[in-house]
């Protein structure tokens, strides 16, 4: 326990401390990034939706047209 404490010890506290905020950082900006991600998803969900909705009318509509023809 005592090499344990002494080897805790020993690292160089301002070193650990710049790394710490290096992690936090990037972490800060993939949940940005992810945030802005999701974001333009949402924008793009209408449209895909009404682009789904228009390519079955479109199947529907051909197909009577077939049936009529």
């Amino acid at each position: 326990m005592q090499a344990w404490v002494d080897s805790i010890s020993s690292f160089n506290t301002p070193s650990l401390a710049q790394e710490f905020h290096r992690l936090r950082s990037s972490l800060n900006k993939l949940k940005e990034s992810k945030i802005r991600l999701e974001g333009s998803g949402s924008h793009q969900q209408p449209l895909l939706k009404e682009r789904t909705n228009l390519m079955r009318n479109t199947g529907q509509f051909l197909g009577e047209l077939e049936t009529l023809g």
